[in-house]
């Protein structure tokens, strides 16, 4: 059976290990997660020392997503706990693990993650991520100046096979040019129309227009998700009369199967590892006995 694929524009699928999150910042008004999961379905309470929902069938749907990019040849994308963060610090050990274990032993599916928290990222993540994961991108949300300034930093110092920004909302200027040569992904948003009756964050026409001209000067994929309601229409995403939807690693030569890419070919094999075929370097070769 087919796998439904997600509604956010920048992944074929999503799913959550666990829902339940507390807000940490500005970029957290509005959330879409606690509007939905919190106040209209009532299925956790959001905040700072309220249980987390533990998701059953999270593996299962990670599999069956994976067996689909499969059947269709290609590598999709799968962005992991869209209703929490991967580094929230009040979810047991062992919660984490389990999306580790999964992200590590699934094939063509490139998994997102999307954190608040990137000063967690060092002391939670799993001991074997070394280099990073060849099919895990890591990206931090910043939503104005004074968050890159002061979590810029952190998200330099983990290493990533794509290390990126989720600039959404967009909520002032921003100026990447310090740290656009460790970036390598960029989003950028408004907000949506959530419960209630707080407007939306509309993205401002210059920032997002002097952010993609940041990133396209530095070679820097950028993908400019929503103005947001109330402009244009809800996540119109045209300006100056084009659809900027970048994405990463999208002119090298990708592993089908692992991931690894001309850039960064399996790294935890200390450089032993080479393409074996058009598409599947020699270790996944090996692995799938097609050679010795």
């Amino acid at each position: 059976m087919a796998i439904r694929e997600s509604g956010i524009e920048w992944t074929h699928y999503s799913g959550n290990a666990w829902i339940g999150c507390t807000a940490v910042g500005p970029g957290c008004n509005l959330c879409y997660a606690d509007a939905l999961f919190a106040k209209r379905l009532h299925m956790v309470e959001w905040g700072q020392g309220k249980a987390r929902h533990k998701v059953k069938g999270f593996s299962a749907k990670v599999r069956k997503a994976s067996q689909q990019a499969a059947r269709l040849g290609v590598r999709q994308r799968f962005f992991v706990n869209s209703a929490s963060d991967i580094f929230d610090n009040e979810v047991p050990e062992e919660w984490r693990e389990d999306v580790w274990n999964t992200l590590r032993t699934t094939n063509h599916l490139d998994f997102i993650l999307v954190t608040k928290r990137i000063g967690n990222a060092v002391k939670m993540l799993p001991a074997d991520w070394e280099h990073g994961y060849s099919n895990t991108w890591l990206l931090a949300t910043m939503v104005n100046q004074e968050e890159v300034d002061r979590d810029m930093p952190k998200l330099a110092a983990v290493p990533a096979i794509v290390r990126g920004l989720s600039i959404e909302p967009i909520m002032g200027p921003v100026d990447l040019t310090e740290w656009l040569h460790l970036l390598d992904w960029v989003i950028i948003g408004g907000q949506s129309k959530q419960m209630g009756d707080a407007e939306p964050l509309v993205a401002n026409y210059e920032w997002v227009r002097n952010l993609i001209d940041q990133c396209q000067a530095a070679g820097v994929a950028v993908f400019f998700k929503q103005w947001g309601a109330g402009r244009v229409a809800p996540h119109g995403n045209v300006i100056d009369g084009v659809s900027i939807l970048e994405f990463p690693l999208s002119n090298v030569r990708r592993c089908i199967s692992c991931g690894c890419h001309d850039l960064h070919a399996c790294l935890t094999d200390n450089g032993t590892c080479h393409w074996a075929s058009s598409n599947l370097c020699s270790r996944c070769m090996t692995k799938s006995g097609e050679a010795a």
